[in-house]
């Protein structure tokens, strides 16, 4: 019996070894973002761990070069020409943005379902972000979904008082958005061109102090969001899906140092298939940079800004002073007018859906459900979702 205990104590201590270190790191973490603590002493809750990468050593030291992508951390912006800076050169008070930064949705976007660009006024600057690691208190459902979700847990309220099967719902157009800040100091006028693919993204947009923003049109981003556009800057999004009609779609020639060449020279791509898969991606490539020199006056291998990965880009010159960073918490949104449900809140990926359709399944039932078993058939109008 005493070896059994002994067996216990000895492996509780290696727990605490382990955990406590995670714990200190977390603490530590916190203890350097004073404005999350304070934040979260008057709200009762855990504070928001703010994680950012150290600016050490030279920029370039913080992007590396893997899986024939350009990937960037935290710690760098990149910029118009190829060499980042260090953030802070960019940024003033900079902070990660998190799920829990939910912001408010203004307004909604056109999205053209044609291939004619906007007219613009000003210089057009090609920006692209893949992929990036900052989140937002924003999540979007194909409204479809959301409709029959909603209609679920009010005819499951109606007759049982139960909703467990609608929490069961697979719902395989949720999706979260990832977070991008743009510093604007070009003096212009600029006018943005957005390029996006995979997560949807939320474009935070800082103008420095002289900036002037002439507008901004998303390239394949019809789910994307802008948050703080100046007002009255026009706003267009183009879809992907009418660009592939008029046989515009984003590609690039194949990196000569890049996966498909190595796998032609160790012998894995024939010679045959190599030179037809080549010429196939080299025709699509000069139609895309064709149409992107026509509409906006840029190419795309040569004048795009930002990495395969990365979380922000500076627009113009380094500023003399940083430019003041504004977050996503209660910043004013604005989303792609799509089929999409888009919600602000900071939803988790378990709940979130099931959570939003039972407030809206509430609101349509007037703020009780009860009405809605005192009454098996009420006039619950579910055309305004």
């Amino acid at each position: 019996m005493f070896g059994q205990a002994l067996k216990y104590f000895i492996f509780g201590i290696l727990g605490l070894a382990l955990i406590a270190p995670m714990a200190l790191m977390q603490l530590g973490q916190s203890l350097t973002d004073p404005r999350a603590l304070i934040e979260a002493l008057r709200s009762g809750k855990p504070p928001v761990l703010r994680s950012q990468t150290r600016e050490t050593g030279a920029p370039l030291a913080h992007l590396v070069y893997h899986d024939d992508q350009w990937r960037a951390d935290d710690a760098i912006t990149a910029t118009a020409v190829g060499m980042p800076v260090f953030r802070s050169e960019v940024f003033a008070e900079w902070q990660a943005s998190t799920m829990d930064d939910v912001p408010r949705i203004v307004g909604r976007f056109p999205v053209a379902q044609t291939c004619d660009p906007p007219s613009i006024s000003g210089r057009a600057v090609l920006l692209r972000a893949p992929e990036s690691p900052l989140r937002a208190g924003l999540q979007a459902w194909d409204r479809e979904t959301f409709r029959e979700a909603v209609d679920a847990i009010i005819a499951a309220q109606r007759a049982t008082n139960k909703v467990r099967e609608v929490k069961a719902m697979g719902v395989s157009e949720r999706a979260g958005f990832a977070a991008y800040d743009v510093a604007v100091t070009d003096p212009g006028p600029v006018h943005l061109v957005l390029l996006s693919r995979g997560k949807r993204m939320v474009w935070n947009l800082h103008l420095a102090t002289g900036a002037e923003l002439a507008g901004v049109t998303l390239i394949g981003g019809a789910g994307d969001a802008l948050a703080n556009v100046p007002e009255g800057v026009p706003v267009l999004s183009l879809s992907r899906e009418a660009l592939a009609g008029c046989g515009v779609v984003e590609a690039y020639p194949y990196e000569p140092d890049g996966f498909f060449y190595r796998n032609h020279a160790a012998g894995v791509v024939s010679d045959e298939e190599f030179a037809r898969m080549n010429a196939e991606m080299g025709a699509k490539a000069a139609v895309w940079e064709d149409w992107l020199r026509q509409s906006f006056g840029v190419a795309p291998g040569t004048q795009a800004i930002g990495y395969d990965a990365g979380v922000s880009a500076l627009i113009g010159p380094v500023p003399a002073e940083p430019v003041p960073w504004r977050g996503l918490a209660q910043a004013p949104v604005l989303v792609g007018d799509t089929e999409d449900e888009v919600i602000a809140r900071a939803l988790t990926d378990g709940d979130g859906f099931y959570d939003a359709a039972m407030t809206r399944a509430l609101e349509l039932a007037g703020g009780s459900f009860e009405m809605l078993r005192a009454h098996p058939k009420p006039a619950v109008v579910l055309g305004g979702l």
